[in-house]
């Protein structure tokens, strides 16, 4: 997995530093070229190195700091160093002096890019020094194994241009290579702690770092000021400087461990309040009332919506008993009571719970309130929230729809009644129209012409369909009011015995009827039968003309309902007038093409309805149609 990239992120690469690549450049050639100078201050003849090179930790800083691309800037402050450390008597520079300068600044260049290379693969914090782990791995990369590059590259060169000899060159390396992790182990995080705009800690972290440091290398470059002889100076400095680093990177470790624990207390604290504020402001702004009150009873939170809705401002209602402020004095009992009883047990009957109410509007009227209230510990006491809304026009628009439906439903019995009358009173006249019919039929039928007799059929056929058009009125009148007795049907066997009424009532017709496996239901088994009646006379009916004719019943189950249909090959119908179907008195067919009423589809959608549940048709002219129903599984609700 690849870790993250180690590197100052770019809005802290500003502030006082450079931000063009030549101020870059020339930052990190200066502080190369001065670092140099003065270490070498400290150069143990007859070598050529020192045993700390700060220049090592500045060009690794610079990296780190600017990016890799400030490379050439320590070539040019390493080749600076040794022109400003040359010593004039040798005569004048040479093509030689020059690679040498030149080589040995590469050799930096390439251990300051190697350092910043081998931190940004391996560390995973934001800078090297943040964490443990990165100030652990920046003892090991950033000193010992980048330095390998510059004391290779640095006395190689030497050797090779004779200016030492081969006996030489085991000391050299060493105390180079020495010089340079010193370097940069113990000044490239002080740099970097203290570099303006890099805000690498607080300035207590940087101290706790820093003076210590300070305060053990001032004791170190003392003790080898009072040295003597070559290998004491080298020891004291080099293990001294050593001891150095290893202390400042212990309390970069110890202090970085505080920093992080304040950074993320100051992030949780700064996350605390802005969820605090979002909050604040989702209350502020909300269109329901916010009210709360502490264990007193007193109004603690008001928001502009309460100001709408009570007429207080929040300034006068904050502090005021709620009591005495929004409840109707008949009300107020009630209340006190209630708090005292939640505060005394911990439970209360409108907590938790949404409510209905009256309230009170400062200007003494009351109006309908909805509310919900939940209670929230605070210390040692308790805070209420409620959430309120007026609903003074929600109770008009319901009591408006009441008074509506009182109407319907009056409406709906008034026209029930007179249904059920009219049809009864005329069943009478009708019956004496066809008796009286019969009766000349039989009676007087040798002294009528072939005219009569066929006007005398006229009238006794519609007395008979005007008879079975008010049976139906009937029926669908009773619907309205005959309850319900819901009982577990076996829909294939009500299905089987309303085909086979079907089938009996058409003799002589090839007709075949397949019933399939129904899934079963639950409902009135009159009603339910009255509806396979309905659908498979209509389906008989319409097939009138095939050879054979063919009904198909079939059912299915979902999660919500069990779905029936019954298929024919019959006379089908435009899907235009599919509303038209279980209308009543509505026919999609003449008298002439197929008898009926038109009622028996109303009845079907009627029965379907009261037990909760939905008719449909499918159909195409001269292809057929299916026509089916609808129930909730486990029945009416």
């Amino acid at each position: 997995m690849p870790r993250r990239r180690t590197e100052v992120p770019s809005e802290n690469r500003v502030g006082r530093l450079p931000r063009s690549l030549p101020g870059q450049l020339l930052l990190t050639a200066a502080l190369y070229a001065v670092a140099g100078r003065i270490a070498l201050l400290m150069a143990i003849p007859p070598g050529y190195a020192t045993a700390v090179w700060p220049a090592a930790g500045f060009a690794l800083a610079c990296v780190l700091v600017f990016g890799p691309r400030v490379w050439p800037a320590v070539v040019v402050g390493s080749f600076l160093v040794n022109v400003w450390t040359r010593d004039p008597s040798s005569g004048a520079w040479d093509a030689p002096s020059v690679v040498v300068a030149v080589a040995i600044g590469c050799g930096a260049a390439a251990q300051a890019a190697l350092g910043g290379f081998l931190l940004r693969r391996s560390v995973e914090e934001t800078t090297p020094f943040s964490g443990d782990r990165g100030v652990l791995r920046s003892l090991i990369l950033a000193g010992p194994v980048s330095c390998l590059v510059s004391s290779s590259a640095g006395v190689t060169t030497l050797l090779a241009a004779g200016r030492i000899g081969p006996g030489e060159y085991a000391q050299n390396w060493f105390t180079w290579w020495v010089g340079d992790a010193i370097g940069a182990i113990v000044f490239t995080p002080l740099l970097l702690l203290w570099a303006p705009g890099l805000r690498r800690g607080g300035l207590a972290r940087r101290l706790t770092v820093t003076l210590p440091f300070l305060v053990m290398f001032a004791a170190v470059t003392g003790l080898f000021l009072r040295a003597q002889g070559w290998w004491e100076s080298w020891l004291i400095l080099a293990c001294g400087l050593l001891l150095t680093g290893l202390l400042g990177a212990l309390l970069l470790v110890l202090t970085g461990g505080a920093a992080r624990f304040e950074d993320l207390l100051h992030q949780r604290t700064a996350a605390l309040a802005r969820a605090e504020e979002r909050a604040r402001a989702i209350v502020e702004t909300s269109h329901e009332a916010f009210v709360a009150i502490n264990a007193e009873g007193r109004i603690t939170q008001w928001n502009r919506a309460a100001e709408a809705t009570f007429g207080w401002a929040a300034p006068e209602a904050l502090g005021r008993v709620l009591a005495e402020t929004i409840v109707p004095p008949r009300l107020r009992t009630a209340h006190r009571e209630g708090l005292a009883r939640f505060l005394a047990t911990g439970e209360g009957p409108v907590v938790g719970r949404r409510i209905e109410m009256e309230g009170l509007h400062r200007d003494g009227r009351e109006f309908p309130v909805e509310l919900t209230i939940t209670a929230l510990r605070a210390g040692d006491s308790w805070v209420f929230n409620a959430f309120l809304h007026d609903i003074s026009e929600r109770k008009r628009a319901q009591r408006a729809i009441e008074g509506k439906s009182a109407e319907l439903e009056a409406a709906n019995r008034e026209l029930e009644a007179f249904t059920y009358s009219v049809s009864h009173d005329l069943r009478a006249p009708l019956r004496a129209v066809e008796g009286f019919a019969s009766i000349l039929e039989k009676d007087f039928a040798p002294r009528l012409d072939g005219e009569g007799l066929r006007l005398l059929g006229v009238v006794r056929k519609n007395a008979l369909r005007m008879s079975a058009l008010i049976e139906d009125l009937l029926a669908l009148s009773r619907l309205g009011r005959q309850a319900l007795e819901l009982v577990p049907l076996d829909m294939a066997a009500l299905a089987r015995e309303a085909a086979a009424e079907a089938t009996a009532a058409a003799p002589g017709r090839p007709i075949r009827v397949e019933v399939g496996d129904l899934p079963s239901a639950r409902g009135d088994r009159s009603l339910v039968l009255q509806v396979w009646q309905n659908l498979l006379a209509n389906a008989v009916k319409f097939t009138c003309g095939r050879d054979p004719a063919v009904v198909e019943v079939t059912g299915r189950a979902s999660d919500s309902e069990v779905v029936y249909s019954v298929r024919d090959n019959g006379a089908g119908f435009d899907m235009r007038y599919a509303e038209k179907l279980f209308g009543v008195f509505q026919r999609l067919h003449t008298q002439e093409e197929f008898e009926g009423t038109g009622v028996g589809l109303a009845i079907v959608q009627r029965i379907a309805h009261r037990h909760g549940g939905r008719v449909f048709a499918e159909g195409r002219p001269g292809e057929g149609a299916t026509v089916g129903f609808a129930l909730p599984r486990g029945g009416p609700a």
